[in-house]
């Protein structure tokens, strides 16, 4: 559910087909039922984002809705795409553990407090993609990982200061940083107020190296925090 991964994925292709000498013979198109290309980093990410890609002539189509997909092709509610290799994101959905959960209520995911994470149920909290928190101009909160090991590590702090008896965290503020890959060797870092009013406020630092290296770092240190 990550916002830019679909685009990355088509940057790595990209990427892939001219190490082979192949990019000339290749078309590759990207679409999305989204009004532009990242809502949540707003029109000044989505510009960003389409300039990365118009540079690598890869298209773009936006708020394009799929009606079905049948061999070798994409119907749309207008127009259609013909494909050799389709890569796609199915629609995101609770688990079904969750919704049985009753957590959900008549909705698709579990309302949250934004500042503590917790549910409309005493002593439960909701953390990552089953969560939807609304931000000031209507949109969600991104669904990344980042945001779901921010929201855990709150999370988890409340419920220890709470059996120790000591004073609760900082509420979870919204802000929140992550990298967008530009291929193998360059990445973007985007950085996110998340919780401003009236908007967002997103910055994003130009692709390099160094930045690639700082992601392998940030990946490699969980790794091995988290795993062993």
């Amino acid at each position: 559910p990550c916002p830019p991964a679909p685009y990355e994925c088509a940057i790595h292709v990209h990427e892939h087909l001219r190490n082979r000498g192949l990019r000339d013979r290749s078309e590759i198109v990207v679409s999305t039922v989204q009004p532009m290309l990242m809502p949540n980093a707003g029109r000044e990410g989505s510009a960003w984002m389409g300039e990365q890609l118009t540079q690598r002539e890869i298209g773009q189509k936006v708020a394009n809705k799929v009606e079905r997909i049948d061999p070798g092709r994409i119907v749309f509610a207008e127009g259609e795409i013909e494909f050799d290799l389709l890569v796609s994101v199915p629609p995101h959905r609770a688990p079904a553990v969750v919704k049985a959960s009753g957590l959900t209520g008549e909705g698709e995911w579990i309302t949250v407090d934004p500042a503590t994470l917790e549910t409309s149920h005493p002593n439960v909290f909701g953390i990552g993609d089953v969560t939807q928190i609304l931000l000031a101009n209507g949109l969600p909160l991104p669904k990344a990982g980042v945001i779901a090991e921010l929201e855990g590590s709150r999370v988890a702090a409340a419920i220890a200061a709470d059996l120790r008896g000591g004073d609760s965290p900082p509420p979870f503020d919204g802000t929140g940083a992550c990298f967008i890959e530009m291929g193998t060797a360059s990445a973007a870092l985007v950085e996110g107020d998340w919780y401003a009013v009236p908007e967002p406020r997103v910055t994003i630092a130009e692709p390099d190296a160094a930045h690639a290296a700082e992601k392998r770092a940030f990946e490699s240190e969980r790794l091995e925090r988290w795993f062993g």
